[in-house]
Parts: structure tokens; C-alpha cells; sequence
């Protein structure tokens, strides 16, 4: 599962604890299921540079703030915890512009396969 970007310009706490509430549910339906939890996507330089209106929310930091509070839902037994963005991101930890799609936050069908390989190569 992953919360997408939109998310960051509501409460960060709270919606972490919607998120806790949305994976219970999933429990309460299928008790046995391993939920993983992935890190919500980082968004490119340019993007995170932008100060004015709506995207002045979309910055790395704000989305390393959320998924630190989304890592702490991690038990690590049914629950757990997947930081994607190594998979993504530049080395200055922006979302590299390979995968980048042209708004900087969303990414190519290049991105979701290397997006893709990195889950299969750090499965639970």
C-alpha cells in the first residue's frame, strides 16, 4: 500500500492515523494478511524547490516527515515498513528526472519498472 502525494497537504498525523486505521481494517477482514506499507515517492528538485501555491506542500522534506510517521505503523510481523525511494531517487535524494514524468512528482512507465524491481528484490 501507499498513501499517494495528495495526502501531504492534509494533517500529517492524522492522516497517519487514518492510515493505521485503514490497515486494521484490512486485518479485521483478512487477519493473516502481510500488509507492506511503502514510502510515499519524493518528487524532483525542481518540484521540491517550488515556494508558491499548492506544491510549495510537495517537498522532500514534508514526505520524509509523513513517511517517518508512516514507518512507525510498521510491527514488523504483519505489518511492514518499504522505503522505495532508493529505487528512485538521485543521488542528492530527489526523484531522478530518468524517472520522472514532466510535473515532478509522478513518475514514467521507466519509474513503476524500477519501482517494480526494487519490491521484488526487497520482498517481506
Amino acid at each position: 500500500m501507499m498513501l499517494g502525494i495528495n495526502e501531504l497537504g492534509n494533517d500529517l498525523k492524522k492522516t497517519a492515523k487514518d492510515y493505521q486505521k485503514f490497515v486494521k481494517g484490512v486485518h479485521d477482514i483478512q487477519p493473516n494478511a502481510k500488509v507492506i506499507l511503502c514510502s510515499t515517492l519524493h518528487v524532483t528538485k525542481k518540484c521540491n524547490d517550488i515556494t508558491e501555491g499548492s506544491k510549495k506542500i510537495f517537498t522532500n522534506e514534508r514526505i520524509n516527515n509523513f513517511n517517518a510517521l508512516v514507518e512507525e505503523l510498521a510491527d514488523n510481523q504483519r505489518v511492514f515498513y518499504l522505503d522505495v525511494n532508493p529505487a528512485l531517487d538521485d543521488a542528492a535524494g530527489n526523484l531522478s528526472t530518468e524517472y520522472a514524468a514532466g510535473d515532478g512528482i509522478h513518475i514514467t512507465v521507466k519509474g513503476y519498472m524500477a519501482w517494480r524491481e526494487y519490491i521484488d528484490k526487497h520482498r517481506f
